[in-house]
């Protein structure tokens, strides 16, 4: 779960490595000032890396994130819209018979000579399905620019780093045990964030109650392996003949 290690670092653009960094930092304040509270909770199996980095967000929990998404939901939204042009673009091409060579020495000699008018690309069978592909990845594209835009209504405008930390918190430690040194460890990390704000065990209960519910549920519902449903067939792009043999 550590950002550091993620695998796509070389890819991310100049906010998110700033945002990357200073979790990071977070992190690691967490893990000198934690120590003891930090070996509690691994003796009672929560992974250690995940606990930093979670902890770490909830302090950072600005609007850093949210800006983030909606710069992909943007990208996405617009390289959909250019997908889809660029199909309608490739299906006007490969239905035209004027764009393969043979048409023009079939009008030039060939027909004079017998020879056969020629096919369009899209009676390649490779065609069809290459334009039905970038149709179809449009589709999923914008898809997925509908869910950022569906959880950021529900949660863009809310802090929710600390009902994050319960709600995982509680697949890591289904008893929900040791909420002290959880609340000491929340505490430390925002320190280290710069903000002044203090838990304790008796509230992070009842914010797990009002809110870190809800999320959990959003949560498992995000993480539960649905892949999108098989596309339809393309359709079969008919050969538009401007001349006759």
């Amino acid at each position: 779960m550590s950002i550091a290690g993620s695998a796509f670092e070389d890819e991310m653009d100049e906010d998110y490595r700033e945002w990357e960094q200073e979790t990071v930092r977070i992190e690691k304040a967490i893990s000198l000032v934690g120590r003891r509270d930090l070996s509690v909770l691994g003796r009672a199996g929560v992974d250690r890396k995940v606990l930093l980095t979670l902890l770490a967000l909830a302090a950072r929990s600005d609007r850093g994130l949210p800006k983030l998404m909606r710069q992909r939901q943007a990208a996405l939204k617009s390289l959909s819209r250019r997908l889809e042009t660029l199909a309608e673009e490739a299906r006007e091409r490969v239905n035209d018979p004027l764009s393969v060579v043979q048409f023009w020495a079939y009008i030039n000699v060939g027909k004079t000579l017998g020879m056969p008018f020629p096919k369009a690309m899209a009676d390649d069978p490779g065609a069809e399905f290459i334009v039905a592909g970038m149709r179809t990845l449009a589709k999923i594209m914008s898809g997925q620019a509908a869910k950022f835009g569906d959880y950021l209504r529900t949660w863009g405008k809310t802090d929710i780093g600390v009902a994050l930390l319960l709600a995982r918190y509680r697949l890591l430690c289904p008893k929900m045990e040791h909420l002290d040194e959880l609340a000491r460890l929340l505490t430390d990390a925002f320190e280290a964030a710069g903000k002044n704000r203090s838990f304790s065990a008796d509230g992070l209960r009842k914010t797990y109650k009002r809110r870190a519910k809800r999320l959990l549920r959003l949560w498992i519902m995000f993480a539960a392996p649905t892949g999108p449903p098989p596309p339809a067939p393309p359709t079969p792009i008919a050969p538009q003949r401007i001349l006759d043999a």
